[in-house]
């Protein structure tokens, strides 16, 4: 028996949204790094000027931006600044070494708390979940401006050692099947680009210390991770799906070019069984049969798409299912399903909204910011 799971309390991908939809105006100019924050946030306010604010429509989560981003941007509204911090920190480390003063990160804090896990709304969220592929008590969780976390009991206690990022922000981590030691880590925010990314980190020790791969950038370029593939086969083989195209690797990281008929995407999966077959998605599905190499786009049924999100079954590894939010107020587009390995795709249903926050009732919703299959 074939079980589809819809799921919208963790969010996995990055948006790309037509600019021809003056409604998403705000959300556009949330994730665009060269839009100045009282620009956007006057643009938010001129569209909910009116209007009854409904639950489930982006609000909460624009307010929550806003209030994060407020205090760090005065008064030049520069929402860059905020993910300065990496360059500042880098140059803090070098004038150390030229002083000759030893690096320490030590200092005299104690928890006073909150202590535990968060409750009544306190927990902010998370882009994914990995667990180790060789033990299933083991497990990692990465969030938009919190970073990596470990759990080795099954999620009883959790740590983390990635605060010395700087920027912590993480949107997907690979590990090696055949070699959990090593590991790739795709840093930025892929869903709110609260943080942006400095490329993908590589660890050769369990997550304990991260370097810095072929795929380097600055956060000034406004550009996030949304998915890492390993290539099972070869795991010297990795790819990169991301808002600046689709990057590739056959030198475990070492180096990158940019793949043939590469976009802007936020999801890929390989098909089950078949790494030379890979499905990638943002607005658009594009399809390789060469590991990643080059890709083709793939005529979908449903236009007016804003953001796509994928999932594949090793239940039968000839489906893909993608689930799409439309580009104008982000309210279910449809469900479409593929029976040849992404060749062509069928829609499956485009009613009732089940993006929106009344059962369906209503219409718009979050697709934009939170979207999983």
């Amino acid at each position: 028996m074939k079980r589809i799971y819809v799921v919208f309390w963790i969010t996995i991908s990055m948006l790309t949204i037509s600019n021809s939809s003056f409604s998403q105006q705000w959300v556009e100019m949330m994730k665009d790094p060269n839009a100045n924050f009282y620009e956007t946030q006057a643009a938010f306010e001129s569209y909910w000027a009116g209007k009854t604010i409904q639950k489930g429509k982006g609000y909460k989560a624009f307010k929550r931006w806003e209030h994060h981003m407020a205090p760090r941007v005065y008064p030049s509204g520069n929402v860059t600044l905020p993910s300065q911090n990496y360059k500042n920190y880098k140059q803090w480390e070098a004038d150390l070494a030229a002083a000759g003063i030893p690096k320490s990160t030590n200092g005299n804090w104690s928890i006073i708390g909150p202590i535990g896990k968060p409750t009544g709304g306190g927990a902010g969220r998370l882009n994914f979940i990995r667990f180790d592929p060789t033990n299933s008590n083991t497990i990692w969780v990465g969030a938009p401006d919190g970073g990596l976390w470990k759990t080795t009991n099954g999620g009883t206690s959790w740590t983390t050692n990635t605060d010395q990022l700087t920027v912590i922000g993480v949107s997907d981590v690979a590990i090696d099947p055949t070699n959990t030691q090593t590991m790739y880590l795709a840093t930025g925010d892929s869903d709110g680009s609260d943080t942006y990314s400095i490329g993908l980190l590589k660890s050769t020790d369990g997550g304990a210390t991260w370097n810095t791969t072929g795929l380097t950038w600055t956060v000034n370029q406004g550009r996030t991770i949304g998915r890492v593939l390993i290539n099972p086969s070869n795991t010297q083989n990795i790819i990169v799906f991301s808002s600046a195209g689709i990057f590739r690797s056959t030198n475990g990281g070492s180096t990158f070019t940019t793949a043939t008929g590469s976009f802007a995407c936020s999801d890929g999966e390989f098909k089950p069984g078949d790494p030379n077959t890979v499905y990638a998605c943002g607005t658009t599905f594009k399809r390789s049969t060469d590991g990643g190499a080059s890709w083709t786009t793939v005529t979908l049924p449903l236009t007016g798409i804003g953001r796509l999100s994928m999932a594949v079954t090793a239940g039968n590894n000839a489906y893909v299912y993608l689930l799409a939010a439309n580009n104008t107020d982000s309210g279910y587009k449809g469900l479409m399903r593929s029976t040849n390995s992404g060749t062509s795709f069928t829609s499956q249903s485009t009613t009732p909204n089940i993006l929106g926050f009344n059962n369906g009732a209503d219409a718009g919703g979050q697709g934009w910011y939170d979207l999983a299959i």
